[in-house]
């Protein structure tokens, strides 16, 4: 059997991959694949390899020839050719999403999936495919989730963000679903990653229960938690007590841990704040809560995520934030040191010492994110050696509410600016932070 994948001569794209010598191209069409009498056993190893050489466009018009060519024909290659695309949309770890350069690409593919007499593709494919590329499948095909298991979902909506929204699952009081659109494959799969990364570590992650998608939307099961940590820190006491405080530390470490537990399985999350930590009900030994992180929309995973601004503005770090610029992406020195894992996980580190202000202070670091852009900008992204982005009155109010308990918290504030390094080499791991602070928690001096 003869396989050939065709694409028009005219594609100028180019990601980085070499393109056909122009003794191989035609007038108006270019072979780029083509299988004579590869044995049916090795289709899979000779596609890839050849699909290799291809630049990212051509690759997808594969999809365009797939309703055209002997594939029709050979189920056992139609359902290789379809795992191969799929192979295509995800990045070389799984971690990720590529986008795709065709905006009509996913749609195609998930019309020739959902095709009645295509039943039979999904199990094959799904049979021999990557665990990364059956995730991937589940979140296109609606075959593949039965929604009426967790639904009708309730109309009161519990929760609502840029993407989506979160409501209680119909006749599952315990559970939640996170409704995005279609349009929002890439946090879709992002929060998958990431949940089912770390679901050996329910203490860490809000529990995944299900996903996929319907006709308008995909689906997130997750367990329902008591509440977030910013609504339950808003209903405390302006002021206060020991215990209080006590207590806050106490489930900052908490997220320190479970932040210490996510760069450990190379995820960094991007968007932490007190909104993204959901407090679980108190377990009948303590009186004390537990948090767990959740929201992964922004997060990535692995080693070849897109490089692009992430989370929300006000816990947003300083390199994410010039990411907004031009001259931030022009860069090339400081595009390729944040590229690198360590640079990468000190976003999340700044993030931290924002959402430690806002629970001790129930306010945000930089409220003017929302009111005064050029104001925050500037703030932000001064590069400072000495001071730090705490204003005056901010370090004020932090030692006042030491200073009305127990609890000297010079070392908390010293903590938080180191946290708040300007530059990401100077800010700590996770891993240190998180030693630091227990030692802090564990032995702070009483006045």
């Amino acid at each position: 059997m003869c396989l050939s994948v065709w694409s028009d001569d005219d594609d100028d794209d180019d990601d980085g991959r070499p393109e056909p010598t122009s003794s191989s191209r035609s007038s108006t069409k270019v072979p780029i694949l083509r299988l004579g009498e590869t044995k049916t056993s090795n289709y899979h190893e000779e596609f890839m390899s050849q699909l290799d050489q291809c630049s990212l466009s051509w690759r997808e018009s594969a999809t365009e020839t797939l309703e055209t060519t002997l594939l029709l024909h050979d189920r056992k290659l139609h359902a290789v050719a379809v795992g191969v695309i799929l192979e295509t949309l995800v990045s070389p770890d799984g971690g990720s999403l590529v986008p795709p350069s065709s905006p009509h690409l996913l749609g195609r593919l998930i019309s020739h999936l959902e095709r009645p007499a295509h039943a039979w593709l999904l199990d094959s494919v799904r049979s021999d495919s990557r665990p990364d590329v059956r995730r991937l499948l589940r979140l296109l095909s609606c075959r593949l989730f039965e929604s009426t298991r967790y639904g009708p979902v309730a109309s009161t909506i519990l929760a609502r963000g840029a993407y989506g929204t979160i409501r209680v699952c119909g006749g599952e009081a315990e559970l939640v679903v996170k409704l995005l659109p279609r349009a929002a494959l890439s946090r879709a799969y992002a929060e998958i990653v990431a949940m089912e990364t770390l679901r050996d570590d329910d203490d860490a992650c809000v529990r995944l229960v299900a996903y996929g998608a319907t006709e308008e939307r995909h689906w997130i099961v997750m367990e329902r938690c008591m509440t977030s940590l910013r609504e339950w820190r808003s209903l405390r006491p302006s002021s206060p007590t020991s215990s209080d405080l006590a207590t806050y530390l106490a489930l900052f470490a908490d997220v320190l841990d479970a932040v210490a537990k996510l760069h450990a399985r190379d995820i960094v999350h991007y968007d932490l704040k007190c909104d993204n930590v959901l407090v679980r009900h108190p377990s009948s030994s303590s009186d004390r809560p537990s948090v767990c992180l959740a929201d992964f929309g922004e997060s990535s995973s692995g080693r070849f995520a897109q490089l692009r601004p992430r989370g929300t503005e006000c816990v947003m770090s300083p390199e994410q934030i010039l990411l907004h610029t031009r001259a931030g992406l022009r860069d090339e020195d400081r595009r390729r040191k944040r590229r690198s894992p360590d640079m990468q996980r000190a976003s999340d580190v700044w993030s931290l010492g924002c959402l430690l202000y806002e629970l001790l202070t129930d306010s945000y670091l930089f409220a003017e994110a929302t009111s005064d852009w050029a104001a925050f900008f500037t703030r932000v992204t001064e590069d400072r050696t000495t001071r730090f982005p705490l204003l005056p009155g901010q370090e004020t109010i932090v030692r006042s509410i030491f200073s009305a308990s127990s609890f000297d918290g010079e070392e908390v504030l010293r903590l938080m600016k180191w946290a708040l390094a300007y530059r990401p080499e100077h800010r700590p791991p996770v891993s240190e932070l998180l030693r630091r602070f227990r030692n802090v928690s564990e032995h702070i001096e009483k006045k």
